[in-house]
């Protein structure tokens, strides 16, 4: 039933579906909620514990990715014209550098993933 990690895990509780909590499909009634929570109210992995200057190095360290990203993809655009001379290219191929650059980034991650998102592990 999918259920078996969560009871190897800490932090993770089954119960009983109780309310209309997503879709359960025709099995409603028997169907498991997995709450993920922390092991007490003094867990290191709470971000509620943190101390302030962690939550700032985490918050500028995502927004540096997300800063870094789209620099990289649109990095390119800039010099568009010039690198469509220098290599004596079309506009769209030039342009198929960011194009391969974007779809390798989103396919990074769901290469990995994808498989761990199954019906069983999403509620």
């Amino acid at each position: 039933m999918g259920t078996n990690i969560g009871t190897a895990l800490t932090g993770i509780n089954i119960r009983d579906r109780t309310t209309k909590e997503g879709s359960a499909g025709d099995d409603e009634k028997d169907s498991k909620v997995c709450m993920v929570g922390y092991e007490g109210e003094r867990d290191n992995m709470n971000p509620y514990n943190w101390s302030y200057a962690t939550r700032i190095w985490a918050t500028m360290n995502i927004t540096f990715i997300g800063w870094i990203v789209g620099f990289a993809s649109s990095v390119d655009s800039a010099a568009l014209e010039q690198v469509t001379e220098d290599f004596a290219v079309n506009e769209v191929v030039e342009s198929f550098a960011t194009g391969l650059f974007l779809v390798g980034f989103g396919c990074s991650m769901e290469i990995p993933v994808f498989p761990l998102a199954t019906d069983e592990t999403i509620n």
